[in-house]
């Protein structure tokens, strides 16, 4: 999803599929017009004691002028920008109880239960500066007449406010400050570190893992080694945090790191210089002839590590590879367009999503145009009531497209996607701005993916669950006729069609167990695939705008 002043950067490499992308899109940048208010009389209070917490008021009325102006503009669903900001400045309650901020018609008055403090004029419902600078004057207005307001930090207020208006829009759309930001874009993007994992137990931080080709690999860092020191700095009695915080830095910085071995008496000092670390989120296992694929979410690196173990144990079996499992159980999701890249590795000149919503950038639409990378070899995906989003758009692509059979619960049923509007202070606001649309055309929020064959609530042998399923080959089609024809229905008609193989959480070995037997056996697999719905029994309508953005789904 971008993050404004830019998007958000895939990294992609010529040997991983392309989706097409027909535009390219920027979001613009926003002038900041500061404005001033003429308050109404008030009674007169006593005020609290000099604040001690700073207040910049510019850069205040900056960041909530943008975060105003890009929620109203983007939001999924209309919202005016004077409800954004009341319902915002309602959040400092959170910090102070005893606040209370009211419209009346034309004002916004702030008050205790006992005592009106001041009446503002409101501004235009559309102007974002305006309402920016009454916030920012309600905001040192409070600070005046309460200790609470006076001591909190400008991110605590920042928080409490953005917090406030979000909270009244849909679950999805949040706000995350500076440190927080940042770590959801190292999640999202990777960060600057050497490429380990430690484990920190009565005050002694032992590396538990040296991450291949990286900075500590080349470095030569062992498992089992004890980090003492980052540069001058010991680690001794810091929290786990402040550990990463000293090891994570500025990609091609360099860092000291000392540490001491079993084997040798001297501490050792290793000059490393940090790299982009992206956490990998794809394993692989091979059983009988079959490549089993873990994805646990979708990063910038997730389809080309895909690509990677596919090929790997294409190599290493040569013919006698039979086919691969792509396991999404209890994947929530991450950047869509990764889960739109893996897509595009098995499909061929297929539909793989759209993505609808009230912004006309909104408006996507991604399809595969490379070569399948199994060739035609059988494919199975594992899904539950977990699997959300990403992992979801990835099942419906390579189902709706007949490429894949899809074994386990209905999905999580998460189809909207987030852009992230990166702030002035650092700090991020993920907001709701689309639709997810299947191939097939439906819509899968509060909906989810229908598998082919429904393990819900099943323990049996893998063999006789096969067999049952493969005997209501006409309902399952029926079932995936109102799937497709489930938009516009009620909320209640969409739960009642969950509950046909009702969502759970799967952590056995059942789901990977059929699909083994299915995929070891070609007449079975041809005959599980002819309960795979056909896209071309309903053509996808393209959306009038077809264009591209970074859109990621948390």
């Amino acid at each position: 999803m971008t993050a404004s002043p830019k998007t958000t950067t895939i990294a992609t490499m010529h040997s991983i599929p392309k989706t097409k992308q027909r535009h390219k899109f920027y979001p613009r940048s926003i002038g900041i017009i500061l404005l001033g208010f003429m308050s109404a009389c008030s009674p007169r209070v006593e005020t609290v004691s000099q604040p001690t917490a700073s207040l910049r008021q510019p850069a205040a009325i900056e960041l909530f002028t943008k975060g105003y102006r890009q929620i109203s503009d983007k939001f999924i669903e209309p919202v005016t920008i004077s409800k954004l900001a009341l319902e915002g400045m309602k959040g400092l309650s959170a910090i102070d109880p005893e606040l209370i901020i009211s419209r009346h018609r034309s004002s916004i008055t702030l008050s205790t239960h006992d005592l009106t403090i001041k009446s503002f004029q409101t501004p235009n419902k559309h102007n974002a500066s305006a309402w920016a600078g009454l916030t920012v004057q309600l905001w040192r207005e409070a600070r005046a007449h309460s200790i609470s307001i006076q001591n909190a930090q400008p991110e605590s207020i920042y928080e409490a406010i953005f917090d406030g208006m979000l909270s009244k829009l849909d679950r999805y759309s949040r706000y995350a400050g500076k440190k927080q930001a940042r770590k959801n874009r190292n999640r999202r993007d990777g960060f600057g570190g050497i490429g380990i994992r430690f484990r920190y137990k009565r005050e002694i931080i032992h590396i538990s893992r040296v991450l291949k080709n990286t900075p500590a690999a080349h470095a030569g860092l062992k498992r089992g080694d004890i980090i003492t020191h980052v540069g001058d700095v010991p680690l001794k009695g810091l929290k786990s945090r402040d550990i990463i915080s000293q090891l994570h830095g500025p990609i091609q910085s360099v860092i000291n790191i000392t540490v001491r071995r079993p084997d040798r008496l001297k501490p050792l000092t290793f000059e490393i210089e940090r790299a982009l670390i992206v956490p990998n989120t794809v394993t692989s296992r091979v059983k009988n002839g079959i490549a089993i694929i873990r994805i646990r979410s979708f990063n910038q690196k997730t389809s080309e590590r895909t690509a990677k173990h596919i090929l790997k144990a294409q190599t290493q079996m040569r013919g006698n590879f039979k086919g691969v499992i792509l396991d999404l159980r209890g994947n929530p999701g991450g950047l869509l367009k990764q889960s739109i890249k893996v897509a595009d590795l098995f499909l061929t000149q297929s539909s793989i999503v759209s993505t609808r919503g009230r912004h006309p950038d909104s408006f996507q639409y991604y399809e595969a145009n490379f070569e399948d990378i199994l060739k035609g070899l059988p494919l199975a995906v594992l899904i539950d009531g977990k699997s959300a989003s990403a992992s979801e758009v990835l099942a419906a692509a390579l189902q709706d497209s007949g490429r894949a059979i899809i074994i386990g619960t209905t999905s999580y049923g998460k189809g909207t996607v987030q852009s992230v509007i990166r702030l002035p202070n650092e700090g991020e606001v993920t907001l709701t701005w689309s639709r997810l649309h299947s191939p097939a055309g439906y819509v899968f929020h509060k909906l989810g993916v229908f598998p082919s064959i429904c393990t819900s609530g099943k323990n049996e042998e893998p063999s006789q669950l096969i067999k049952t399923a493969l005997s209501k080959h006409q309902q399952l089609l029926s079932t995936y006729q109102l799937w497709w024809q489930s938009n516009g229905v009620s909320r209640q008609k969409r739960n009642d069609l969950r509950e046909i193989c009702p969502p759970e959480r799967r952590k056995n070995k059942l789901e990977t167990e059929v699909a083994l037997q299915i995929l070891a056996d070609t007449m079975l697999y041809a005959r599980a695939m002819m309960s795979v719905p056909e896209l071309a029994q309903k053509p996808l309508q393209s959306p009038d705008r077809e264009i591209s953005s970074q859109p990621t789904t948390p």
